[in-house]
């Protein structure tokens, strides 16, 4: 070989293979960078998927939610309370009624009936055990379902919340003090029971404790709630 074709051979491969090298690293250099872009367009995908969960949970949970009083609104009450009928779930319903609320309303303005309402959630709230439903079924009436296996332990878990309500004491603007009281109407529930029944004979059972004289609590006949 001469010196010519010698020198070629060396020197060749050094001039091609430098450039090759080059293109060779910024390949890959470029392979990495668009793997770390896509790796972090993937994140940032999971944080929003993330995020829209998060805001779609909260906005399901407050469709679910009375606007005042912040509580189960009929419609999730009753859908609640279904599932738990499904469950065979034993416990007590209580439909619950601020009494005079119409006077309240008519003598002190909506604003002052909107926080005596209030008021009454927090005094009901705080008297229901752990796992209990409440929910705010129309106007001034509440609903309640708490386990228990007895009409004595039926009747404990509701004279503790009306007799909270008892302690509400309200000042309005005028320097008016409103003492409200509940009624509540409730029956026992055993097994798999008509959801419609059981609200129509608590119900019933409310207006007895209206007609008594309110600020009472009425559980009637049990049976006629159970499902066929």
């Amino acid at each position: 070989m001469g010196p010519v074709a010698l020198s070629l051979a060396i020197l060749c491969p050094l001039f091609i293979g430098g450039p090759m090298s080059a293109v060779q690293f910024l390949a890959l250099h470029r392979t990495k960078m668009a793997r770390m872009a896509a790796d972090e367009a993937n994140q940032k995908l999971e944080a929003m998927h993330a995020e829209l969960m998060s805001l779609h949970s909260e906005l399901v949970e407050t469709n679910r939610r009375d606007s005042l009083t912040g509580i189960l609104n009929r419609g999730a009450f009753m859908g609640e309370l279904a599932k738990l009928s499904a469950a065979e779930k034993a416990g007590a319903l209580f439909v619950l009624d601020a009494d005079h609320f119409k006077s309240i309303n008519d003598n002190h303005g909506h604003v002052e009936g909107d926080l005596v309402l209030k008021a009454l959630t927090a005094a009901i709230a705080a008297k229901l055990p752990q796992g209990a439903l409440f929910g705010r079924i129309g106007g001034e009436e509440f609903a309640v379902f708490v386990s228990a296996l007895s009409t004595h332990a039926a009747f404990h878990h509701a004279e503790n919340m009306r007799l909270n309500a008892e302690t509400v004491r309200l000042y309005t603007r005028a320097g008016d003090l409103i003492c409200p009281t509940i009624s509540l109407g409730g029956v026992l529930l055993t097994g798999r029971f008509d959801v419609s029944e059981a609200m129509r004979i608590a119900d019933t059972n409310l207006y007895r404790a209206k007609s008594e004289g309110r600020n009472k609590t009425v559980i009637g006949n049990l049976a006629l709630a159970k499902a066929s």
